[in-house]
């Protein structure tokens, strides 16, 4: 019966160590019986079928061997949007939506903004901006074709409109003709030796791409800050996201473009340095 078996895999999920086993529980039979997981508690009587019983099994062995319950199920919410995801894109974390909430501010006044995402993977960023923002047109990039892919999906799923991908590094074959309001990146931004140190969710699933910023990783984040003045307007606005030991490299590598105003330091909602604004000259 339903309770037996979820009162099973919750226990299980708890021995392997798993900080929400009973979450991570409700959440794969929710999905294997097409249930609310209110549902799931509300008939424990339930039969399970064979095949119900033995597709539960299979996922929570992925789960027992740490594979992210969002890569396991195929989505994850994101700024109140379920999202598809998979191994090819980084799963987006709560803290991101710090970057949304600033470009919502920074645009609520324009009256049709141009924004680029960069690095935008799932196109959670992007696709939460142009949701948010009717009048506005979105532009994500990434170099990875899957990661183009599920951008694309994930807008179609919702309808979008004013949202589209192009396939390239960085700004790479973009014409440099300031048109953009703002820009906005979540890029790689792990240094390389510190990737193995990761929780292993994050080191052995997500993908390395998504993650490796080079030796310091301010890889990805020097040549965006150097680049981003050629295609933003005047007194345009760069987001970033950043590791919060990278704030002082960061405002020594916009200080040194000459290029930007005065940077300022977003703290996350646990209090760490996690975005850089700043605003183009």
């Amino acid at each position: 019966m339903l309770g037996y078996e979820l009162s099973s895999v919750k226990e299980r999920l708890l021995l392997a160590g798993l900080e929400n086993s009973s979450l991570d529980a409700e959440l794969i039979f929710s999905f294997v019986l097409g249930m609310r997981r209110s549902d799931i508690y509300a008939f424990p009587e339930r039969e399970m079928t064979s095949n119900e019983i033995a597709c539960v099994k299979d996922l929570v062995k992925r789960r027992v061997e740490h594979e992210p319950i969002a890569y396991i199920l195929g989505k994850k919410e994101f700024w109140s949007t379920t999202f598809k995801v998979d191994k090819n894109v980084f799963i987006p974390r709560p803290e991101t939506e710090l970057l949304v909430e600033l470009s919502i501010k920074n645009l609520e006044k324009i009256k049709f903004p141009t924004i680029l995402d960069i690095c935008c993977g799932s196109g959670a960023i992007g696709i939460s901006i142009a949701k948010e923002l009717k009048n506005s047109r979105v532009f994500g990039s990434d170099l990875s074709t899957e990661a183009v892919v599920c951008s694309i999906k994930n807008a179609e799923s919702i309808l979008l409109k004013n949202y589209s991908v192009v396939q390239t590094f960085l700004m790479n074959g973009l014409l440099k003709e300031n048109i953009f309001n703002l820009i906005v990146s979540n890029p790689p931004y792990i240094p390389t030796s510190k990737i193995a140190d990761l929780d292993s969710e994050v080191a052995n699933y997500g993908p390395r791409m998504a993650l490796d910023g080079g030796e310091n990783g301010m890889s990805y984040l020097s040549k965006i800050i150097k680049e981003t003045p050629f295609y933003l307007i005047s007194k345009g606005i760069l987001l970033l996201e950043i590791d919060h030991e990278q704030a002082e490299s960061c405002i020594k590598e916009i200080n040194h473009s000459d290029k930007y105003g005065i940077p300022v330091i977003h703290k996350d909602l646990a209090g760490l340095n996690r975005v850089v604004e700043v605003e183009k000259k």
